[in-house]
């Protein structure tokens, strides 16, 4: 079995494009990603709602 540490960035050299990332699913989709080491691309309609996934 990995190490905790080790599986916390198993996707640090992929990137991930996240579309709906502003809101729900896609939303939480970025978040773990981004947790386990993805360079993420967020896209979504909504400016404002994107900015605070951003900062998430």
């Amino acid at each position: 079995m990995a190490p905790q540490h080790a599986l916390l960035r198993r996707f640090s050299t992929k990137v991930v494009l996240i579309t709906g990332a502003s809101r729900g699913i896609g939303r939480a989709a970025a978040v773990d990603f981004a947790r386990e080491g993805a360079c993420v691309v967020l896209v979504a309609r909504g400016e404002a709602d994107l900015e605070s996934a951003r900062q998430k």
